[in-house]
């Protein structure tokens, strides 16, 4: 299990694409994997993307591994998919999607993965050669954010997002009111979580989780227990698929 809260141990890198984008990244879970030298690690990894400039196109493209795509901040597009806070998208590895639009305001979305992808920006068409056979799945959903209602519940509940695939591919939305002790979905049978809170704050281990914060566990953890912060917790529970033999 890896616990990052985003206020005190995310790293900030910022950087300009030779097309256009101006960007400001914040990089949680395996913060350091660009110092590494290039290729596919056995990590998790999580990190925030600021496309900064209105109007800022992602082009096409696909990675190596599977994805989620959590949208936190702006508005925008993915192909002809509308993107606001919390919009969720995955991607199975080696799927092309986009391009992906920043609005009048920018966009800023998190890029979740169970492995670390350090093999670069694969551009469509001209990377097509690169893919393994057909493309895989993609999925979108929205999560519908209500951090001030947490405030007054007594209970936690769990609202299914993209119901759970024969692999373990899902999401879920926890939430739970102030100091109300809650569990998470049951990792086994997957590959693993990643958590990230959407509202209010997360205590775990008593360690105060604020906005934004993530949790990975394992598939043979079990379930994440945790209880809500001062204001409720709102928690966005990420489930990707079992490995590939």
């Amino acid at each position: 299990m890896a616990t990052v809260a985003i206020s005190t141990q995310a790293r900030e890198r910022r950087y300009a694409s030779e097309d256009g984008p101006s960007y400001r990244n914040h990089y949680l879970l395996n913060p350091n994997f660009h110092d590494r030298e290039p290729g596919i690690y056995d990590e998790p990894c999580a990190f925030i993307v600021g496309v900064l400039n209105a109007g800022g196109v992602i082009h096409p493209h696909f990675h190596k591994v599977d994805q989620f795509q959590v949208v936190v901040a702006g508005d925008g597009t993915i192909g002809k998919h509308p993107l606001k806070p919390i919009t969720v998208h995955y991607t199975d590895a080696y799927t092309p999607y986009g391009p992906i639009v920043a609005g009048p305001k920018g966009l800023h979305f998190f890029t979740i993965r169970m492995q670390t992808d350090f093999t670069g920006f694969h551009r469509m068409p001209e990377a097509r050669h690169e893919m393994k056979g057909k493309a895989g799945r993609t999925a979108t959903c929205e999560a519908v954010a209500e951090p001030s209602s947490t405030l007054y519940r007594k209970d936690a509940a769990i609202e299914t997002l993209l119901a759970p695939s024969d692999d373990g591919v899902g999401a879920f939305l926890l939430r739970a009111g102030p100091e109300v002790e809650a569990a998470a979905p049951d990792p086994k049978g997957t590959g693993g979580q990643i958590h990230v809170v959407t509202g209010g704050s997360a205590i775990h281990k008593g360690q105060e989780l604020p906005l934004w914060s993530c949790i990975h566990v394992s598939d043979n953890e079990g379930p994440l227990a945790l209880r809500g912060g001062p204001s409720g917790l709102e928690l966005l529970v990420l489930q990707f698929a079992q490995k590939r033999k």
